[in-house]
């Protein structure tokens, strides 16, 4: 039986594809508390998912809704977040999260979220990859990981994500 703290909120960082979802799923339902994917919770707020925010939206408006939508879910009292990869990074963000939350970065390589990305099939679905070649892929996303990762170390705790 786990023991639940008066309040307990976890908001999970890193890169697109670093495994965020997956283990926010797997921990909530440890832990015995709610989880959220805050793109999943944009897209239904907005009624339209992610690619189709930056479609007809631009990025602009979805970093707006993602800060605002951040933080109503910051406000929760037992919560799982799996954040976008790139909340952190814009506005106060990460700011929000340290002052509320008890952050976990999941560190991974290029090779492996490269590798997680083909083997989901689900590279075209992400709005930030879908214009890049294949042939430029792995070198937008070492620069990304090199750009965010200054956010990203500002968490708590940081996992080796890798496997």
């Amino acid at each position: 039986m786990v023991i639940k703290l008066l309040f307990m909120k976890i908001v999970l960082l890193g890169f697109m594809g670093s495994g965020k979802s997956t283990v926010g799923r797997f921990l909530a339902q440890f832990l015995g508390i709610e989880f959220a994917d805050l793109d999943d919770y944009i897209s239904e707020r907005e009624k339209m998912n992610i690619s189709e925010i930056f479609k007809h939206h631009g990025e602009n408006y979805f970093r707006i809704q993602e800060n605002k939508h951040l933080r109503i879910l910051l406000k929760k009292k037992n919560i799982v977040i799996a954040s976008g990869g790139g909340t952190p990074c814009f506005f106060n963000n990460m700011e929000l999260i340290g002052k509320v939350s008890f952050s976990i970065y999941l560190k991974s390589d290029t090779h492996e979220i490269l590798s997680r990305l083909y083997e989901s099939g689900n590279k075209d679905s992400r709005p930030l990859l879908k214009n890049i070649r294949a042939n430029n892929l792995k070198e937008f996303i070492s620069s990304s990981i090199l750009e965010r990762e200054k956010f990203y170390l500002k968490a708590n705790l940081i996992l080796n994500a890798k496997g």
